[in-house]
């Protein structure tokens, strides 16, 4: 059969990092004298076919929630599957902040790139194994090993996808004039 192909301009309804905060959380309870502090209840959950920029938002957060004994609960059951894009969003600019547009093999636990495209049809997907997580939750699967040309078929598609994305010199020279204090308070 046909292998449904990933559009690029496809965007979720919610964003994935809201994925690990509750809007409504109990985090004390009071016994008529004391509080005590609830312990964090999360059940297991799958955020399937993340792309690289929101992987890259959640490792962020990561760092930054590292304390947060909440934020964990959730990061901790969470398998990320990350997918790589293979061409740029409308007005993307991952690769000019570093975010794409394929995943990083330390952001997700599985990541699933696209086998090449033959004849106007996708092949297939190669499932890539990048943390410990990744790898449980796949044992078992009658998965057949990618032969040895998965790796510069990959590279050849980040390729062809970076060189979709229009001119970032505005971007880039943004973040330099940043990062130089060249900006003035106002701006």
């Amino acid at each position: 059969g046909k292998v449904a192909h990933f559009d690029p301009q496809l965007r979720p309804l919610v964003s994935p990092k809201s994925m690990f905060f509750s809007e409504l959380e109990s985090l004390f309870v009071f016994d008529s004298e004391t509080f005590a502090t609830t312990k964090p209840k999360h059940g297991s959950q799958v955020l399937f076919g993340v792309k690289a920029c929101d992987l890259v938002a959640i490792s962020y957060q990561d760092k930054h929630f590292q304390q947060d004994p909440y934020y964990q609960a959730r990061r901790q059951k969470t398998l990320l599957v990350g997918i790589d894009c293979s061409a740029p969003c409308e007005n993307g600019f991952c690769r000019s902040v570093n975010a794409g547009p394929h995943v990083d093999d330390d952001i997700a636990d599985l990541i699933l790139t696209p086998m090449p495209t033959i004849g106007g049809d996708m092949q297939g997907w190669w499932l890539i194994c990048s943390s410990n997580s990744g790898r449980a939750a796949v044992s078992g699967m009658d998965l057949r090993p990618a032969d040895s040309s998965w790796k510069s078929w990959r590279e050849m598609s980040r390729r062809h996808s970076e060189a979709g994305f229009k001119s970032d010199t505005h971007i880039i020279n943004g973040i330099q004039r940043i990062n130089a204090r060249a900006v003035p308070d106002e701006h």
